[in-house]
């Protein structure tokens, strides 16, 4: 349930520091300090009168002590004669990333019908090995920046306006190794990252309070928004550079006849098995080999949400209050796929487009 009205229900001094030691008896001696610090529960933007409020004197006290100090954020306010305010603001975060993640590495046996289970006879085995002397944790530092601007508009007749814009730029300090296959015959290079790339994100918001006993409220506003960046991606650029690490797998059950080239070992306890399987001995195939790479276009930028709102409270009564509103976000992630196939020693060609997938061809 939603109050609209702005009231101050609980305005509390939470600590009240004074320094009151003696004088010693030299009358010269500059007298004490005291420092305020006041909180307040329960508030909202329009509560407090140095806020925004459009109920006159609401809270002078606190309107007189605000003109009169100032305030230090991470932001800092500019106000004008006409209740005008300009916020500016810096931001700035340092991340120390160790991700450790390797999938299949225990191995995986896939059994597509419970007759293949019963009969141990799998149709594909898989399993990840890390290269030998590689970390199992993917390490890299990011260093964010950011820095705001907000003006927050009194037009009167009970309506505010805030436009404001928003830029950040994370740094990442560490790249994933350069797979010199890769960048030779796709032309992506895997050490690539988008590091200081910029995010721009623009925002208008307004709202509109009636006047009279039972207030009337509309508001609403549309911008850009981006959040925590997903750094899990990056990661992945640093697990998946396609020299880190090796896909072993094996297809086709090992009972079809013909024998398939490297059919899946059946499932055992203990060890994972070293090889594909076949019913002869003396004849045990290797496995093929897959190395997965992930890369990012140049000029990659960050993912937005493009949202539009607007909702109207209505209060009812004292204690109750109505509200409808509507949100809708525009915004995605696209991902292409880049089909290196089984192996990446490939001859020198072209790039096309072959089922949805770029792949090279002659």
């Amino acid at each position: 349930m939603t109050t609209i009205r702005p009231t101050l229900k609980r305005l509390l001094p939470a600590l009240l520091v004074a320094l009151c030691a003696s004088s010693c008896g030299v009358p010269d001696e500059p007298g004490p300090i005291n420092f305020l610090l006041i909180t307040a529960d329960d508030l909202e933007w329009s509560t407090v009168g140095v806020y925004g409020s459009h109920v006159e004197a609401i809270t002078p006290n606190i309107d007189q002590l605000a003109s009169e100090g100032l305030r230090f954020t991470n932001a800092l306010d500019i106000r004008s004669a006409g209740d005008d305010v300009v916020t500016l603001g810096v931001t700035a975060a340092y991340y120390d990333i160790a991700h450790t993640f390797l999938p299949g590495a225990a191995g995986e046996y896939y059994f597509p019908s419970f007759g293949d289970l019963q009969n141990n006879a799998p149709y594909r085995y898989q399993r990840t090995v890390l290269a030998e002397g590689e970390d199992p944790a993917a390490k890299f530092q990011v260093l964010e920046m950011g820095a705001f601007v907000q003006h927050l508009m009194n037009a009167g007749q009970g309506l505010t306006m805030c436009f404001g814009l928003r830029l950040d730029m994370p740094r990442v300090m560490g790249a994933p190794q350069q797979n010199t296959k890769v960048l030779d015959y796709y032309g992506y290079d895997t050490s690539n990252l988008p590091s200081g790339n910029f995010v721009v994100a623009p925002r208008f918001g307004f709202n509109w309070q009636s006047d009279g006993l039972r207030m009337t409220q509309v508001r609403g506003g549309f911008g850009f928004f981006s959040g925590q960046v997903p750094y899990v991606w990056l990661s992945n650029a640093f697990h998946n550079d396609g020299k880190r690490s090796v896909t072993y797998t094996c297809n086709g059950r090992y009972t079809t006849e013909p024998t398939p080239a490297r059919p899946a070992p059946p499932f055992s306890v203990g060890a994972p098995p070293t090889s594909c399987f076949n019913p002869d001995a003396a004849t045990q195939p290797a496995f093929n080999e897959l190395r997965s790479v992930v890369v990012f276009e140049p000029g990659f930028r960050y993912p937005q949400d493009l949202k539009f709102s607007v909702a109207v409270d209505r209060e009812l009564s004292a204690n109750t209050s109505f509200t409808l509103g509507w949100l809708y976000p525009m915004g995605g992630i696209f991902e292409d796929r880049l089909a290196l196939g089984v192996s990446i020693n490939l001859p020198a060609g072209r790039l096309a487009r072959v089922q949805g997938l770029d792949r090279l061809v002659p």
